[in-house]
């Protein structure tokens, strides 16, 4: 300790050499090196889990289905769910598809077919004109459907759809009529321009499917979505036992490209900010390296006092990793704090922008108050290791080329 305390004294040229412009400039590019990689990072995440967290509260958490045809115990299936799940509540639904016909235009749609509850657990679907009536042949029409169509609450629909039959036979279209009892909107066009709701029966009668279902689906209590995985596990390991051969949709299936999509994003971003962080420390090597060429005579001093070559690159890898550590842990700080918040920034923003008559996001764009701070642990350890890691090595190998040469040499070269 002794040897590296007359070492520091020697290094420097006065009292103030760690705060000198070299160090700052270091520290400071550490400092953004983190902070621009775990923000854009800690952003991405943020919006995948907003917009996964939206897009799961549009539908079904599970669907169970019967791969080969439709189901005629699903009111039997829903309700052993019920019964033996305080966690799930679970409802037969029927889906089928249908063309919208009108004088001027027409629009392929998606029937389903739900019990008159299924709105109490879908937290986005808001009505905006009308009423959620499913009674009779009563249907609630997505918003998109009923703008681009100039459908309005209480007009009578025309929709071409294809019945079941006993034999696989084609069969033509057939033109059935139901009554608009609301417009729904959820933000989503693709469910507001492509979604009809009716009731369970109606969308059994409009395609003359009997008593058969297309399945039962399941929602996760609210207080207990975040235990999905849990919930999810539990339900196949019943099923399995109850009926080995209806498989369960979860909404990871049922939107797997989604999914890959978003961590091909993500992969694609942090090679990226990888190459940023090691070009912007390139500049750490380059200062190191005109400081300790500029030590010449110290170093070769400290040859003549005894000190060997591990001692003094000891004592530059030691001020590089303190560096480093204070560099990450101030850009993990402000990164944290703003991500913290990036909700409500957000929301400052917009509101400012629409004061002015500015608008840059669509009216359709609205993230939950979970968008925040999401940091993965893997994306930190990531981050401020390489940082760490580089610093150490751009001040590490200046001293090393120095060490390469004489005392003599050292002084001769100054």
């Amino acid at each position: 300790m002794f040897e590296i305390f007359i070492a520091k004294n020697l290094i420097r040229p006065n009292s103030k050499d760690f705060f000198s412009r070299i160090s700052f400039i270091s520290i400071l590019t550490v400092f953004v090196s983190v902070f621009l990689p775990i923000f854009v990072l800690g952003l991405i995440n943020s919006f995948h889990n907003s917009v996964k967290e939206r897009m799961i509260a549009t539908d079904f958490h599970f669907q169970v289905v019967d791969s080969q045809n439709r189901m005629i115990d699903y009111q039997e299936i829903s309700d052993m769910i019920n019964k033996n799940f305080n966690s799930l509540v679970s409802m037969p639904f029927f889906e089928g598809y249908g063309i919208v016909l009108t004088d001027f235009d027409k629009i392929p749609v998606i029937v389903r077919g739900v019990s008159d509850n299924f709105i109490d657990f879908v937290n986005v679907l808001k009505i905006k004109e009308g009423k959620w009536d499913l009674s009779g042949y009563n249907t609630i029409i997505g918003y998109g459907i009923a703008k681009r169509l100039g459908i309005k609450v209480g007009d009578i629909l025309k929709i071409y759809v294809k019945v079941s039959t006993e034999y696989d036979i084609e069969v033509p279209l057939i033109l059935k009529r139901i009554k608009v009892s609301g417009i729904f909107s959820t933000g989503y066009d693709s469910l507001d321009d492509s979604f009809l709701f009716t009731s369970f029966k109606t969308g059994q009668g409009l395609f003359d499917y009997k008593d058969k279902a297309s399945g039962v689906g399941v929602f996760i209590k609210s207080e207990e979505v975040k235990n999905y995985d849990e919930n999810l596990n539990l339900l196949r390991v019943y099923l399995k036992n109850i009926a080995p051969t209806y498989r369960i949709n979860d909404w990871e299936r049922l939107n797997a490209n989604l999914l890959f999509s978003f961590k091909w994003e993500k992969t694609i971003m942090t090679v990226v900010l990888i190459i940023i962080i090691i070009a912007c420390l390139f500049s750490v090597y380059v200062g190191y390296n005109v400081v300790i060429s500029d030590k010449r005579i110290t170093l070769g001093i400290l040859g003549t006092l005894g000190l060997d070559g591990f001692m003094i690159k000891k004592v530059f890898i030691i001020k590089g990793l303190i560096m480093g550590i204070i560099g990450v842990i101030a850009g993990l700080s402000l990164s944290g704090l703003i991500l913290n918040n990036i909700y409500y920034i957000i929301s400052f923003i917009v509101r400012f922008f629409n004061i002015v008559g500015i608008s840059f996001l669509s009216s359709k764009t609205d993230y939950t108050s979970s968008l925040g701070l999401s940091w993965e642990f893997i994306d930190i350890f990531l981050i401020s290791f390489l940082n760490i890691f580089i610093v150490i090595l751009a001040v590490f190998f200046p001293v090393k080329e120095i060490e390469k040469q004489t005392i003599s040499e050292m002084v001769r070269n100054s």
